[in-house]
Parts: C-alpha cells; sequence; structure tokens
C-alpha cells in the first residue's frame, strides 16, 4: 500500500526497465509492487515454500524473511480487493485486536458478501497451492475450479486491447455465462491476483483460436496470455566438434512449470556438422506427501566422440525425489530413479556390441547437505546383455573449525556378470573411466596423452596417478581422502583394490597435493608418490598433474548463485 501510495511509477528492475534491448519485455512492465506476487510464486513453483500460519522456528530462513510475509500480503490486498476499501479496514482493525486463534476464525467467518474461511483455512494455513483454470463449455458458457476444490472468491474478466471491459466476482464454481461483447481474453482475476501454480491456463483467447505465439532473446517472465518460447545462443567446446556455437529454444521462463522442452542446435566448427538434442521433462510436485516431486524426462543428445566419429545417447528416466515435506528445515533427500540409456556409435571398432548397446539403470541416493558437513551415498545397478554391475558410492565432507576441510570418499564396484572379460570398454577404471554412458563433460573423451587427457572427473577409482593397467573386469574398492592444510591447498590419499576374474588381487595408492580454486569446477591436482615412485622427480612431470574445469555457464551460475534454505 506504501508503494502504491508513494512510488505508483516504481517499476521491479528500476531504471533498466527503460533500456531499449529489454523494455518490451514483460519483466521490464512489471511494477515495484508486483514483485511480492512474482517471488511468491517463484518459490510456490519450487515447492519450497511453506504454510505462513506456522511458527518462525519451523519456518526456512527464506521463507521466514522473504517468501511467507509476501505471500501473506497479496493475499491481504486479493482480500481488498473482494470487500472494499472500508470493510478491508475494518477487517484490519478487528484482527489488530484478536488474542487467540479461535477469535480470528470467528472474525473471518462473519457475514461478509464473499466467503473467507479460505483464507485462514487453505491459503494461509496449508502448503497446498492454489491454481484455478477456466475452460470453455459452450459458446458462451465457461466454467472456473480450482485443481484443490478450494472454495476459493474470484472474478471473471473480458479483455479488450488490454483493457478490462467487463468483470464479475463469484463466490461458487459453476457455467458462467458471459455477455456478448468483441472481446480478446477471457481472464480469472484480471485485475488484483492471487499467487497460483500456473496462470497461463487463468486466460482463454478469442473462441476456438489458439493463443499467439511470444519470441523471446534468453529469458523473461512468461506472459499468461501468450505461448512462451525463449531463444537462448549456446556456445560449447570439446576437442572434436571445436567450438559449437547455436541455439537453444526453450518454454521455460524465470518460473518453473510442469512440462518443459529445449531443443538444442548447434554447428560444430571442426566436424563441419550439426549437432545438439532434445530434452522434454514433466515435472508432477506434490506439496503434501513424501514424494515431493516426480521427474519424467526424456533426452537425446548426438556430438562427437573422436575425430569424425559420432554418437547418439537416447535417454528415457524417472526420478522420484522424497523429503519430510512437514520439516523443510531438515535437509535430508531421498532419490529413487530408473533410466534407460540407449547409445549408438559410429566406429572403426568390428566388435557391434561396444557400437550399439542399451543399459538399463536404477538407482538410489541419500543426501544431508549442509554448508559444515556434507554427506552423500548412492547404490546403482546397471543391466544390460553383455554385462550387471552394481556400485555403492560414500561421499562425506566436513569445514573443521580450524576453518579446514576434511573429505572422505569410498567407492565399491562388482560386476554380477560380464561376457566379453578380455575387452576393457566397459571396465571399472581406477583414474580415467571410459564413460560408455556419455554423461560425463569431458573436453577429449577419447585422448589417451596430451592436455586433454589429463582432465579429471571424480568417478570410479578416482584415483590421480595413471598407472599402466588401471582397470578390472571383476571388482574395485577404493578410498579418496583429502585433507585441508591451508586455504585452497589440500593434501590427498587415494587407496585402491582390483581384482580380475581368477587373478590375484592388485593394490594401489596415490598421493598428492590438491589446489582447491573453485570445488569441483576448477581444481588442479599435483602426484607426489604412488605406485609408480616418487613422481615428482620423475621425467614429464607436468604430464602426470590432472585438472577439473567447468565451462558451462549454467553450472557456474549455480555456484555463485546462493538459494537460502
Amino acid at each position: 500500500k506504501y508503494i502504491k501510495e508513494f512510488y505508483p511509477k516504481a517499476k521491479f528492475i528500476g531504471y533498466f526497465s527503460g533500456n531499449r534491448f529489454i523494455k518490451n519485455y514483460e519483466i521490464s512492465k512489471l511494477n515495484f509492487s508486483d514483485h511480492f506476487l512474482n517471488y511468491s510464486e517463484y518459490v510456490q513453483r519450487l515447492n519450497i515454500h511453506q504454510a505462513d500460519f506456522q511458527s518462525s522456528d519451523k519456518l526456512t530462513r527464506i521463507n521466514e524473511e522473504i517468501a511467507s510475509p509476501y505471500h501473506s500480503g497479496v493475499g491481504l490486498i486479493y482480500l481488498e480487493s473482494l470487500l472494499g476499501e472500508d470493510q478491508f479496514k475494518l477487517l484490519i482493525r478487528n484482527i489488530i485486536n484478536v488474542k487467540s486463534d479461535k477469535e480470528l476464525y470467528q472474525i473471518f467467518s462473519q457475514n461478509h458478501e464473499y466467503n473467507l474461511e479460505w483464507f485462514l483455512k487453505d491459503y494461509i494455513g496449508k502448503r497446498q497451492s492454489i491454481d484455478l483454470s477456466i475452460k470453455k463449455t459452450n459458446k458462451d458458457l465457461f466454467r472456473v475450479s480450482e485443481k484443490n476444490n478450494l472454495k476459493i472468491p474470484y472474478s471473471v474478466g473480458l479483455i479488450k486491447n488490454d483493457s478490462i471491459i467487463y468483470s464479475e466476482k463469484f463466490n461458487l464454481f459453476k457455467e458462467i455465462e458471459l455477455p456478448k461483447l468483441d472481446y480478446d481474453y477471457v481472464a480469472i482475476n484480471p485485475d488484483v491476483k492471487i499467487p497460483e501454480l500456473n496462470q497461463n491456463n487463468n486466460w482463454i483467447y478469442k473462441p476456438n483460436s489458439p493463443k499467439p505465439i511470444r519470441l523471446r532473446l534468453i529469458g523473461d517472465i512468461d506472459d499468461p496470455k501468450k505461448r512462451n518460447i525463449y531463444i537462448r545462443p549456446e556456445v560449447t567446446y570439446n576437442l572434436y566438434d571445436g567450438i559449437s556455437p547455436g541455439i537453444n529454444i526453450l518454454n521455460k521462463g524465470l518460473k518453473n512449470k510442469p512440462f518443459t522442452f529445449e531443443i538444442f542446435s548447434q554447428y560444430a566448427s571442426n566436424a563441419k556438422n550439426l549437432v545438439g538434442g532434445v530434452n522434454l521433462k514433466y515435472l508432477v510436485n506434490n506439496e503434501i506427501g513424501k514424494n515431493y516431486s516426480t521427474i519424467y524426462n526424456i533426452q537425446y543428445t548426438t556430438n562427437h566422440y573422436d575425430e569424425n566419429l559420432r554418437y547418439h545417447v537416447f535417454f528415457p528416466s524417472i526420478t522420484l525425489n522424497f523429503r519430510d515435506n512437514k520439516n523443510l528445515r531438515s535437509n535430508i533427500l531421498r532419490t529413487f530413479s530408473f533410466s534407460n540409456y540407449t547409445i549408438k556409435k559410429e566406429s572403426n571398432d568390428s566388435d557391434k556390441f561396444l557400437n550399439d548397446y542399451s543399459i538399463y539403470n536404477l538407482s538410489h541416493s541419500y543426501s544431508d547437505i549442509n554448508i559444515i558437513k556434507y554427506l552423500r551415498t548412492s547404490l546403482n545397478t546397471q543391466l544390460s546383455s553383455n554385462f550387471g554391475k552394481v556400485n555403492f558410492v560414500f561421499d562425506y565432507r566436513k569445514l573443521l573449525d580450524s576453518n579446514r576441510q576434511f573429505q572422505a570418499r569410498f567407492y565399491f564396484g562388482k560386476f554380477l556378470w560380464n561376457k566379453n572379460r578380455d575387452n576393457t570398454y566397459f571396465n571399472y577404471n581406477l583414474s580415467r573411466s571410459v564413460d560408455y554412458l556419455f554423461n560425463g563433460n569431458y573436453i577429449g573423451r577419447s585422448e589417451e596423452e596430451g592436455l586433454f587427457s589429463q582432465q579429471f572427473i571424480m568417478a570410479g577409482g578416482g584415483f590421480k596417478s595413471f598407472f599402466e593397467n588401471p582397470s578390472t573386469n571383476n571388482f574395485i574398492v577404493s578410498t579418496n581422502l583429502n585433507f585441508g592444510i591451508w586455504k585452497w591447498f589440500e593434501s590427498y590419499l587415494d587407496l585402491g583394490i582390483l581384482k580380475d576374474k581368477d587373478k590375484k588381487s592388485r593394490y594401489f595408492y596415490g598421493t598428492g597435493i590438491r589446489l582447491n580454486l573453485l570445488p569441483d569446477f576448477f581444481e588442479l591436482y599435483f602426484p607426489v608418490s604412488s605406485n609408480n615412485g616418487f613422481e615428482l622427480s620423475q621425467k614429464s612431470y607436468s604430464k602426470k598433474i590432472r585438472f577439473i574445469v567447468t565451462y558451462n555457464l549454467e553450472s557456474l551460475g549455480k555456484l555463485f548463485s546462493r538459494r537460502w534454505l
């Protein structure tokens, strides 16, 4: 109210709203007061919101300080639009003198023109988000519904040239007959909105006409009157594709939505042809049960894994995510996923099973990630016609009182069966995995020497030193330990056992220094001693140094953006 009265022209993004490059974007048209609604919806669609009625000791930081106050405030503005200014002021005066929840409920259940019990019982009393929708049932008849059957008052309006030419309030969900006027849109709550999971189903375009398409560069807040499509420039690099400029066409704006698609198309400058992929995702959020989200995903990717050799990956998956929805302060998450990888490779190898294979992947993970302590475990089973595997990973990190970090990783892998023991392609590896699922972000995945062969991705045995025969067709156990020394400098110790079928076990170790500049994004490993001897004194030491580098801008953005929990 204060902002509306004293700063009516203030914009959400302030001075930048007048910038000629973004002045036609929805985000530049929003008034400053609109950010309360949009931030409430942003948090709801991440499914990290909480009931506003909860005590502050149960709210997460983001809900206590931002989301819940915003959500409650927007709800009060909605009540004012229903009651009128005088009745709303009287309601607020009565609320100020309330001494108990019982008195509060009595005030909201008093005789009003519109039922207000939903506000306390459902809007601020539960996690369930509102989702109103409107459908045309006949030539001039429309029906409004709410997905959780909440009895919330609403208005329906007709819009012409972005102006409301008719509006009427309703207290019940029923078939509505609207006047026969020349309109562009029929809309729920066209003037004063309330946070919803989906605003797009609040708007219907002209009879028997699809909504117009709206194209925007990079991203924006969705316009519910349009079908929103975004185009983002993309540039990636690997040794075989070279610099690959292109575009990413997607339908996801700044807020989550149930169905999203992405279409990547890039020109590989080295291979001189197109690479890219498609990603289709359907997200089902559950605001009540422990299975807080289920993700159905279909992906297809094609790139080059060696010079003039292309690979294709088709990857459907189902992921079930679990947490305690009654205690969002807990960071404990559990995930079950089932996926199938179908890989087709161009190859000079005559072994068909290496070029065309399908692998079923069943996994479970548990995590409890905090600033001081990090714990994550995963159990993974891979099944195919060529082999069967079971893998277990335990990853623990602790920030000590001395501001030094201790990290311990344990890895176990065992073949259940292996029909091609003489071929090492699907073998476990101590220091550099083959990545036969093509889900590692390698710059030069097929390189056996040179700088790009030294890229390190934590997988398999997790060793940093190179060995002459580092793979096994049967069984692997390894431990990777890191100890903080000073600031970014850490020492590491790798221990491992490899056991081939019908052969004796082999034992390995490796020690060195880890330069941890940006954890998991930019790191350097300097081997000191291993089964190879004292590596610091050996020739061509620079070829033994390992590095982690992430050049994906989206991944780097996650490092520098911190979500309050």
